[in-house]
This record gives C-alpha cells, sequence and structure tokens, in this order.
C-alpha cells in the first residue's frame, strides 16, 4: 500500500513514502515478497502503534530499532490522517489489485478518471496567475493573454536558459534575494538589492520581485531610456498599466502579432535585466539592446516567425530588419 512517512512539507525533516528505501535496499531485497504483502493494520491496532516485539511476531520479519522508528513515524501520520474520517472503513486495495480489474482497452481508464468530478478552473483563476500580478500591483489579463504569456517558454526557437527564466518568472520562481532567503529561513542572506548596490543608491531597498524588475532606481533610467525609444512612453513605475507593461509586454487592444512581438521583447528584457543582476553589473541601454538583439536572432531561426518578424512594426523587428539592411 502506498503511505506517506510523514506530513509533505517541503522542508520536513522525513520527507516521502513507505517504500523500499525505507528499510534500506538489502532488507527490502530479501523479504520483498512479505514487504509487499503487508499493510497498515500490521502497524496501527485500535489507533495505537504495536511494540516492536508484536511487529516482528506479527510479520516474521527480524525489524530493527532503527526500521521500527522510522515505521512508527509513517504510523503515527497514518493515524492522524485516517483515524475517525467518516470515508476510512478499514478496507483498503493494493494498486495492483486495483488496476487487475481493469481489462486491456483505454474505455475503462477513461470511465475511471471521468467518474471523479472535476472543476475546470478558469486560468485568470489561478493562484500561481493571481500571485504573479499582485506582485506587479497590477490588473490581471485575460485567458488568451495569460496563455500567450505562460506559452512563451514552449517556443523550442528560444534558448533552454531564456525558456527556464520564462518559466520561473511568470510562476514566480525567479530567486530574488528576498525569496531565497525566505526559503532559507534566512540563514545571514543579506536581501538588499544587488543592482541597488553596485549602482551606489542611497539606502538600497530589499530585493523583491517587484523591485528587481520594475522599480529599481539603478536600472530605472536605463528602462526609461529603453521604453522612450522603443514604445514612445514615458516609463512609470506608479502606473499600473505601465507595471504590467514592463512585466508582461501586454497594453490595450493590439492585433495578436504585434501583442505577441511585445511579450517576446518584454520578457528578453526582463531575462536581460536578471543576467545582469546576477554578474552584478549595472547595464547600458547599449548592453540591453545588443543583448536582446542576440536573443532576436536565435528566434528568427523559425521560418514563420522569420515571416512574421519581416512584416511585424513592432520595436524588436524593427530593430532587427535594419541590422540586417532590410526594410525599416
Amino acid at each position: 500500500m502506498f503511505f506517506l512517512r510523514a506530513e509533505p512539507e517541503r522542508r520536513a525533516p522525513v520527507r516521502g513514502c513507505v517504500d523500499k528505501n525505507l528499510l534500506g535496499q538489502n532488507f527490502y531485497t530479501k523479504h520483498k515478497e512479505t514487504l509487499l504483502s503487508l499493510r497498515m493494520n500490521c502497524l496501527v491496532v485500535g489507533n495505537r502503534i504495536v511494540s516492536l516485539e508484536r511487529l516482528r511476531l506479527a510479520t516474521g520479519l527480524p525489524f530493527t530499532d532503527n526500521m521500527y522508528m522510522y515505521l512508527t513515524t509513517a504510523g503515527r501520520f497514518a493515524i492522524k490522517e485516517y483515524c475517525g474520517k467518516p470515508d476510512s472503513n478499514g478496507t483498503s486495495l493494493t494498486i495492483a489489485a486495483y488496476l487487475e480489474r481493469i481489462k486491456k482497452g483505454s474505455g475503462k481508464y477513461r470511465r475511471l478518471i471521468e467518474g471523479v468530478k472535476m472543476t475546470v478552473q478558469k486560468v485568470e483563476d489561478l493562484r500561481v496567475v493571481k500571485t504573479f500580478f499582485g506582485l506587479g500591483n497590477c490588473e490581471i489579463s485575460t485567458g488568451p493573454e495569460i496563455g500567450l504569456l505562460l506559452s512563451l517558454w514552449c517556443i523550442t526557437h528560444l534558448t533552454v536558459r531564456v525558456r527556464t527564466f520564462a518559466f520561473q518568472f511568470f510562476n514566480n520562481s525567479v530567486s530574488v534575494a528576498a525569496r531565497t532567503a525566505a526559503r532559507y529561513r534566512n540563514a545571514g542572506i543579506d536581501q538588499r538589492c544587488v543592482l541597488c548596490i553596485k549602482g551606489g543608491v542611497a539606502n538600497p531597498a530589499r530585493e523583491e520581485f517587484a523591485h528587481l524588475f520594475i522599480e529599481c532606481p539603478a536600472v530605472k533610467p536605463t528602462i526609461t531610456r529603453y521604453f522612450r525609444k522603443a514604445f514612445d512612453i514615458q516609463y512609470n513605475t506608479l502606473d499600473a498599466n505601465c507595471r504590467k507593461f514592463k512585466l508582461t509586454g501586454l497594453m490595450g487592444v493590439v492585433p495578436y502579432l504585434k501583442k505577441f512581438f511585445n511579450a517576446v521583447n518584454m520578457l528578453f528584457l526582463n531575462y536581460v535585466t536578471w543576467q545582469y543582476r546576477l554578474k552584478k553589473i549595472v547595464p547600458s541601454l547599449a548592453s540591453i539592446e545588443n543583448d536582446i538583439d542576440i536573443l532576436f536572432e536565435g528566434l528568427v531561426t523559425s521560418s514563420k516567425l522569420f515571416e512574421e518578424a519581416t512584416d511585424t512594426g513592432v520595436y524588436i523587428c524593427r530593430r532587427w530588419r535594419e541590422n540586417h539592411n532590410r526594410r525599416g
């Protein structure tokens, strides 16, 4: 049977399930047949953990003191999880027996799966989506727009590093200092913004997601110049629409291709910002534009995107055409 060893917390002292690794590979190999036939009622009787001697007599296995300690951890969790629950009627079924009831053909599998009522949640209602736009303190986009953002990490013509960043960025997993400190319970980690320190900013702020990618005063002058040059927009970190555009490249009702290339442009801009943060260098406008140009060159190795970039008036596409002496 499948039982967890303890609460499945991220940093729990004991994690995982009751499997062959719990008691050691050698013990499992030697007593495999007997172990696979055991059930939790060998360890838990009357909502209490049996003694080591009784467990040995009931199973006929030479459990050691350490093995018994591991098993009691799983037993106590099982009591907490299942004891007194209305649907815990004492019956159980092995996974093998459950699957053996299903004959060949996928129809029975589908009927079993479809027999469980599942609620289909809208993408804009997902917790990860709400958190992402909440960090930017801006309005949540529509479902199709969110789908566009989440699909960026699936573009095979992007480098693995960019795709990994896209996945982490839109799923709130970029390891900014504040998040890293929380993950490791501070552990003496300096949470001050690296770029603020390198840029000589007085009283460097805590490096949080919104600070690094939207508000950082060390990078803001460069981002302001880029926005003015690329989009003819005054970069204003207090404006919700501008914050949203900086994170996603989405603003207003525009044709799909323009929306797509703006989203790609902003992904590249945020990725390059993150790379300079890792290098502990405050980037210049020329450096950012050059790095974005290189990333875009890799993207348009796709014949389809090459054709679309040739006919689209978005800044990143115009700049690419100009660099290759094409029509701007």
